[in-house]
Formats: structure tokens, sequence, C-alpha cells
């Protein structure tokens, strides 16, 4: 198919739609910059911006699921060796000073 064909099938859909359709004025409003795309090979924004948006969600994904290893292995340790450090760090408030009694 050529493009001159695929820019007469995009015609010929905006008018089947027509101007009381949901997205004929919309898709008639694009065909300039669509035609001009078609005539200078370029590729298609949302092909591309979707590509893009697949590869920082991919990226998102693979660092939220190293910080959510390291935080499951910072908690492993902290219940390993927790309640020893807590006891010697937290004073116990209950004690008395044997000084002052």
């Amino acid at each position: 198919m050529s493009k001159t064909d695929e820019l007469e099938i995009l015609r010929e859909a905006v008018a089947k739609l027509g101007p009381g359709s949901y997205c004929g004025p919309w898709l008639a409003g694009q065909i300039p910059g669509i035609e001009a795309d078609i005539r200078g090979d370029v590729v298609p924004l949302a092909d591309w911006h979707a590509d893009r948006l697949e590869r920082e969600a991919d990226a998102l994904r693979q660092r939220a699921t190293l910080d959510a290893l390291r935080t499951r292995d910072a908690a492993n340790d902290l219940v390993a060796v927790g309640p020893r450090r807590m006891r010697r760090r937290r004073p116990d408030r209950f004690a008395t000073n044997s000084a002052t009694t």
C-alpha cells in the first residue's frame, strides 16, 4: 500500500465519521500533521512516546524491586540483631537512680 493510498483511506474515514461523531472533528484536525509525517517518513509520535514510556516504566520497576530487596534485607538484619541493640541504646525509663533514693 502506498502513502497516497493510506492518506486516501484516512480522508475517507474522516468523511464517514462526519462532524457529528465523537472523534471525526478531532481526526480531521490531525490530517495535515499526519500527512506531513507520512510524506516525511516520520515515525508516529505515539509509538515513539509509548516506547519511551515503556522503557521508563521498566527502569522504575527495576529500581523499585532493588529498593524493596534492600529494605527487606535491612529489616531482616534488624530483626536478627535488633532486640539486643534496642535494649542497649534505649535507657530504661523506669529504672531508679540508686544515688537519689
